[in-house]
């Protein structure tokens, strides 16, 4: 297949999932999302990448640097909503592809990807 094909693909189903990807997945999730976070980041530099709505953004301590990468807007319009709403001034998001970052080496401490696709 086509990667730019499949990579439209997983985009069209986001933007289809975006307005109640939460009410779906949060509790079915919610166990696999807390351990990896909650996993001594307290003052790194971390990538999440296909942080999708920011469902994991409330385990994420105040005192990190987070920046979270999605491959679609409308994910991503939900996750700047929960930044927000929890008023997170320690958060970027960013629309990019995962494949294709465009990162300096050495640039976060950690990187995180929990339920990506």
């Amino acid at each position: 297949m086509d990667v730019a094909l499949e990579k439209r693909q997983v985009q069209r189903a986001y933007e289809l999932y975006a307005p109640v990807y939460d009410f779906i997945f949060d509790w079915i999730f919610a166990p696999g999302r807390e351990d990896p976070v909650e996993d001594e980041v307290v003052h790194d530099s971390v990538l999440e990448v296909g942080i999708g709505t920011g469902l994991n953004l409330p385990l994420y301590p105040p005192t990190c640097r987070l920046t979270g990468i999605d491959l679609s807007q409308e994910m991503l319009d939900k996750a700047v909503e929960r930044v927000q709403t929890l008023t997170m001034t320690n958060v970027t998001l960013k629309v990019m592809d995962a494949t294709s970052m465009d990162f300096a080496d050495n640039e976060f401490d950690k990187a995180l990807a929990t339920y990506t696709i």
